[in-house]
């Protein structure tokens, strides 16, 4: 056979190239994105660029950056999530009706709530006692009762 001959034979069996994808970035496949994450709603439905929200966190954090961000806002797929005091620092600079400010710490005297519920016809008998007694509130009224209970059965404080 002729060498011209086995090179087309050789072309023919021969598999023909398969083109390669890059592989730099993430499909955006509906199945690869998370309807239920805040980050990626906010830059999103407010139409921020990235660089301008990796800006902001990376003030509080200095190693956030842009590959970051897009891992945190895919965190379904690669476990990374980003702070609650990242987040908030991220609407109150684009969302300030979303930002959360920090509880008050309770400072109350009894910190501590007891609740029952009573027929409308001992609500009323309660209410005349308290009245009669001289008490404002039926919480001064049960605490002075409970405390009444506590220290008649000996318990200590």
């Amino acid at each position: 056979m002729s060498r011209k001959k086995e090179a087309a034979l050789l072309a023919q069996e021969r598999p023909q190239a398969q083109t390669i994808e890059p592989t730099n970035n993430v499909d955006q496949t509906p199945e690869d994105v998370n309807p239920h994450n805040a980050l990626r709603e906010l830059r999103l439905g407010r139409e921020i660029p990235a660089a301008d929200m990796v800006a902001v966190v990376s003030k509080l954090y200095p190693g956030y950056d842009k590959p970051l961000q897009s891992k945190c806002e895919r965190s379904h797929y690669y476990g990374v999530q980003i702070c609650n005091d990242a987040m908030n620092a991220l609407y109150k600079v684009f969302s300030p009706e979303k930002a959360t400010t920090p509880k008050k710490p309770d400072i109350r005297t009894n910190p501590h709530r007891l609740v029952c519920r009573v027929s409308t016809q001992d609500y009323n008998r309660v209410k005349t006692l308290m009245q009669r007694e001289g008490f404002s509130t039926v919480q001064d009224w049960l605490y002075s009762l409970i405390k009444k209970h506590l220290d008649a059965k000996g318990v200590p404080l």
